[in-house]
């Protein structure tokens, strides 16, 4: 999907068209089957999503993947990267978190119970090699030792350095490491990366310093981060975790 039937969808979900112009668009939707299966992914997702903050972690992934392509001159034939699956994971970690509010425990055990890997966005179809297929079906298979393998071989051509230190740092967490991850992570509160990816690496690092018994710098951050983020269910989850620690 180029870049005009990208902006000409999103005109149309929000009701931007004239009458001419939807109707036009939706004689296009009939005749050409390429471009009504991608307005139906995107108008799934489009009314999947209820958390901003997740819509627009998603769609600047998208963005950014979809620009080291170009830039590096290795498509082959039409890519787009699939993001259903993933609103789908991001929808129902939001609701788990949303609803489950442990009782105070300690910090390892605050930190298991809040605990869950961010959702997996670097899905890609089309014809050719996925230079990401081995990454995501170690993720999904959540063999984590795997995927921080094939974490540490990516470049900075191949992924956001903060998307890559994000899903690293899950996986060293999933494999019990709290030290390797806080460190992983640190780094970018004197750094900050995108706000896109900086409240979610925030969230990880705070789990982070849980899982290694720092309590009151975790308390800190979250304090703070709950300050910064616009999104319900984010706020209503960060919340959660304060009221249990």
């Amino acid at each position: 999907m180029n870049e005009n039937d990208r902006v000409l969808i999103e005109a149309y979900l929000n009701g931007q068209l004239t009458t001419k112009q939807k109707l036009d668009f939706e004689k296009r939707c009939v005749e050409d089957q390429t471009f009504r299966n991608s307005f139906e992914e995107e108008e799934q997702i489009y009314h999947a999503l209820s958390d901003r903050e997740a819509y627009d972690f998603i769609v600047k992934t998208r963005e950014v993947l979809v620009r080291n392509e170009v830039n590096r001159s290795i498509l082959s034939g039409t890519k787009r990267i699939s993001l259903f699956l993933a609103v789908c994971t991001v929808l129902v970690i939001g609701v788990y978190l949303f609803y489950n509010s442990p009782d105070s425990s300690a910090p390892q055990e605050l930190y298991r119970q809040f605990f869950e890997p961010y959702p997996m966005l670097l899905s890609e179809r089309g014809p050719g090699e996925d230079r990401f297929s081995v990454l995501i079906g170690a993720y999904d298979r959540e063999a984590w030792t795997e995927v921080q393998s094939e974490l540490e071989h990516m470049s900075g051509d191949d992924l956001p350095g903060a998307l890559k230190d994000l899903y690293l740092s899950i996986a060293l967490l999933a494999q019990g490491d709290g030290v390797t991850a806080e460190e992983t992570l640190t780094k970018y509160l004197d750094s900050p990366a995108d706000s896109i990816y900086q409240y979610t690496i925030e969230w990880y690092l705070a789990l982070a310093l849980l899982k290694n018994g720092k309590t009151g710098k975790a308390k800190t951050l979250l304090e703070d981060l709950e300050e910064k983020v616009t999104s319900t269910k984010s706020r209503a989850r960060i919340k959660a975790l304060l009221n249990a620690i």
